[in-house]
């Protein structure tokens, strides 16, 4: 589950501000025991449970929130952030749709909405919705840094959306200098716009803000990253995955960082590390097979992949990474086999086409061979010209 975003809206995610949340807790059960059909204590217990992490909870005392009041939007917002964090992304977005249509003047509702369609890879839409949001409450900090984070993932690299975001983390910064999210805002900004020494500082700004933040040193090491400074990335990701060592996407940051710097023993015991943490993601298996191979630890290599394939059938890495290692072990049958595949999963792809060349010329198929590297040329051709 994802749980509430750290850049949330605290009233409609639910943060209490009670110093004793079990405490209070205890006081709305008690409360709704007493006036069961009173939906301001349901509404009150599923912010509380959320506060808690109990979002399955929080999910049905909201939704008995909505039985009891369903014209008022306050529950439908409650239930649409419940939602959200159980990863239920499709009906968080209906209900703060539904919030939406009851009060279209509420700038909480389309914050809300703006995440959910977000979360759903819905980019344009929640860029739209945040902009909704901005305009209903401009001088909202919550409203801006939502704005920046949308317009990111719409436009990624666009001038114009990066100057917009630009002027928004300037007059964040200039509302709360020393609030990490300000100067998150910045980096963001400054990497859609391309000005990595700029976002360089911006990280390093926020690393003394929020030291303890894993967001701070992932955004350092992009920052690093960018500028061709693959030793300290490194040490930005070394950092990342001790305070997320549990977290497999800090991991495959810093497995990347390994493999740049050519440190195939250790991405080898980094990518096992992963599989553990994250036995059914392909992309565990994918790094970890890369890594076997870059050893020529060949059998086992092919081990890997096939696993890839038995996780992701459909994905043509899967394929790709598969040939390769039927190639090292000179089984050319199963290799072209196995390319013909590939190259019907991705057909537009040059590299696909010169593997499936290679298999070919393996198997003395010289016209078939002329076929798939005039393929891949064509290909490639196409590609430096757009």
């Amino acid at each position: 589950m994802t749980g509430i975003d750290p850049q949330d809206e605290p009233g409609a995610a639910g943060e209490s501000r009670d110093e004793d949340p079990a405490g209070a807790l205890e006081a709305t059960a008690r409360a709704i025991e007493r006036d069961p059909g009173n939906p301001r204590h349901q509404l009150t217990h599923a912010r509380q449970l959320m506060t808690l992490g109990r979002f399955e909870e929080a999910v049905e005392a909201s939704a008995k929130a909505i039985e009891l009041d369903p014209e008022d939007p306050a529950p439908w917002r409650a239930h649409a952030w419940a939602l959200r964090a159980m990863d239920r992304f499709e009906e968080a977005v209906e209900a703060s749709g539904k919030a939406i249509e009851l009060d279209p003047e509420d700038p909480e509702s389309w914050r809300a909405h703006a995440w959910g369609l977000r979360a759903q890879g819905r980019d344009a839409d929640a860029a739209e919705a945040s902009g909704r949001a901005i305009d209903l409450d401009p001088d909202n900090p919550r409203s801006r840094k939502l704005r920046v984070a949308t317009l990111q993932s719409a436009v990624p690299g666009a001038s114009d959306s990066g100057e917009e975001m630009l002027e928004i983390a300037t007059q964040l910064i200039d509302l709360e200098p020393d609030h990490p999210d300000s100067w998150r805002a910045l980096v963001r900004a400054l990497h859609s716009l391309g000005r990595f020494e700029e976002m360089l500082e911006a990280t390093t700004r926020l690393i003394g803000l929020a030291p303890d933040d894993p967001r701070s040193w992932a955004e350092h090491a992009r920052a690093l990253r960018r500028l061709g400074r693959h030793e300290e990335v490194l040490e930005a990701t070394t950092r990342l995955v001790e305070l997320g060592p549990d977290n497999a996407r800090f991991r495959r940051i810093h497995i990347a960082a390994l493999a740049r710097l050519g440190r195939s023993e250790e991405v080898l015991e980094a990518t096992t590390r992963l599989i553990q943490l994250d036995p059914d993601n392909p992309d565990s298996w994918y790094e970890h097979a890369r890594a076997l191979r870059a050893l020529r630890r060949r059998n086992k290599a092919l081990e890997a992949t096939s696993k890839l394939l038995e996780l992701a059938p459909d994905d043509p890495r899967s394929w790709y990474e598969h040939a390769r290692g039927l190639r090292a072990l000179g089984r050319s049958e199963e290799m072209l086999e196995t390319t013909t595949r590939l190259v019907e999963l991705d057909p537009d792809n040059p590299r696909s086409w010169e593997e499936h060349a290679r298999a070919l010329r393996r198997l003395d198929r010289t016209e078939e061979v002329l076929e798939a590297t005039a393929r891949a040329a064509l290909l490639r051709s196409n590609r430096t010209e757009t």
